[in-house]
C-alpha cells in the first residue's frame, strides 16, 4: 500500500501507523516512484481523500489497466485527460459522500457492534470540550484528520 503527503508532519505520522509499504513525498515525483515499484504498472486501486487537484490527479496517473479510483473527498476540481487516463485504461472512478442523518445513526451504531474504532485514522483523538483545538489542528493542515471522541 502506497500513500503520499506533502507535510513533512503528516508524512511522518503516516509512516508511524505501520500501514503502508511507503509514504511518498507528494513533492517529489511520487508517480515515478511508484510506477518504479510496480515495476511500470501502476496500482491495482487508489482512494483520494483529500479533494485536491494534485491528489486525484496522482491518484488517477498511478492506476493500472482496469484500475479503480474511489473519489472521497470533498470539494476541488479535476480536469481529466479522458482518453488517456480514463478510456485506454479502462479505470472505474466512484465516488461517495458521507451520508445523511440517519445515515451516520447507522454508522455509529455498526461501528459500535463491531467494535471499531476510525479515531485510530485521526492523529489526536479529543475530548468534545477540546473541540476548538480540533478546529484549530485541522484549519492549520498539520494534522491530517482529527477525531473528537465521546466516551460513554
Amino acid at each position: 500500500m502506497h500513500g503520499a503527503e506533502a507535510v513533512p508532519k503528516r508524512m511522518e505520522w503516516a509512516r508511524s501507523l505501520g500501514l503502508f509499504d511507503e509514504v511518498h513525498d507528494s513533492t517529489v515525483e511520487p508517480l515515478k516512484r511508484i510506477h518504479e515499484l510496480t515495476g511500470g504498472t501502476g496500482v491495482e486501486a487508489a482512494v483520494d481523500c483529500s479533494g485536491h487537484h494534485a491528489a486525484r490527479s496522482l491518484a488517477l496517473k498511478a492506476l493500472r489497466v482496469r484500475g479503480r479510483l474511489a473519489l472521497v473527498g470533498e470539494g476541488g476540481r479535476k480536469t481529466l485527460d479522458v482518453s488517456n487516463d480514463v478510456l485506454h485504461k479502462q479505470v472505474r472512478i466512484s465516488g461517495s459522500w458521507v451520508t445523511s442523518v440517519q445515515g451516520m445513526t447507522r454508522l455509529a451504531e455498526l461501528l459500535a457492534r463491531r467494535e471499531l474504532h476510525p479515531e485510530l485514522a485521526g492523529q489526536r483523538p479529543l475530548p468534545p470540550e477540546e473541540a476548538g483545538r480540533a478546529y484549530e489542528a485541522a484549519a492549520g493542515r498539520a494534522a491530517g484528520k482529527v477525531c473528537l471522541v465521546f466516551e460513554g
